[in-house]
């Protein structure tokens, strides 16, 4: 079983390489992501967690009052806007 990196750990730091094209290797990463953060149990997974370098990012969103259950995958996801709020 793959295990998620804890702070302090130096992969957490370093920067991950973006995708130039998705191949069967990271789709093939992206559903061993999906297995981990969902048997974590957890929220979201960025793959540098798990020590992969690479611009990739899964997400489950559940809202039992509006009937949601989903999971995504983002390949080289850019923030465009975030809240200050907390």
């Amino acid at each position: 079983m793959v295990k998620i990196l804890l702070v302090p750990h130096p992969k957490l730091r370093q920067l991950s390489r973006n995708i130039d094209k998705v191949t069967q290797a990271e789709i093939d990463l992206s559903k061993k992501m999906l297995d981990v953060m969902l048997n974590a149990p957890g929220v979201g997974l960025a793959a540098n967690q798990i020590g992969v370098l690479k611009k990739i990012v899964t997400i489950h969103i559940k809202d039992e009052d509006k009937n949601i259950d989903k999971t995504y995958t983002l390949f080289n996801p850019i923030i465009k806007f975030y809240s200050e709020e907390k």
